[in-house]
């Protein structure tokens, strides 16, 4: 059975404002969001207060952990406990509009930060869309760094608006991806001083 956060199990044992004191010191050993890093899919910070739920495969309890950065292709997170990689899991993440998605994974890497605080990379076994996550078109850049979204991304969005046309998708489907690529070549609006 998969629980919520509700009934997860803090092995972190950090408040919120520790655990994103240590997220800000990674960050800036190794930023979220690296350009040319050699990774598949761009990473998003993804903060949810009170951490997401960890389900690990043959074990009835669910953790509490707090979610570093998010991608298409998986996540990474704050642990209180080592996890080897291999282990297969289940995240209950939080979508922007607060329901609950479950995502299954496999541990890819776990490191000691420090004392029992672990990050833990998971990729997931079938790609998420995160921009049910994250606002991915906030995180892409600034007006003067240039479009709000990267290229890859919007090919992304263009095949699944084809696949969901040629598979006979609704027209509110249709609408929801047509939306979504005008929000990424929208022109912003310039930083208020």
């Amino acid at each position: 059975m998969m629980h919520g956060r509700d009934d997860a199990l803090d092995a972190l044992r950090i408040s919120d404002a520790e655990a994103q004191a240590v997220l800000r010191e990674l960050d800036s050993v190794q930023p979220a969001l690296p350009g040319g890093d050699g990774r598949r899919h761009r990473r998003y910070a993804y903060y949810v207060p009170g951490g997401v739920g960890l389900q690990i495969q043959g074990v009835s309890q669910t953790y509490l952990v707090r979610p570093r950065n998010i991608s298409r292709g998986g996540i990474a997170f704050l642990h209180g406990l080592y996890l080897y990689k291999g282990t297969p899991c289940t995240l209950v993440l939080k979508t922007r509009g607060g329901e609950r998605l479950l995502a299954r994974g496999v541990v890819q890497q776990c490191r000691c930060v420090r004392g029992r605080i672990h990050e833990v990379r998971v990729r997931f076994v079938e790609e998420v869309d995160v921009e049910l996550f994250v606002d991915t078109f906030a995180q892409a850049g600034d007006a003067e760094s240039g479009p709000g979204y990267d290229g890859g991304q919007m090919l992304d969005v263009l095949d699944k608006l084809r696949d969901a046309v040629e598979d006979g998708a609704s027209l509110d489907e249709v609408r929801k991806s047509v939306a979504r690529l005008a929000r990424m070549v929208a022109p912003r609006a310039p930083a208020q001083p």
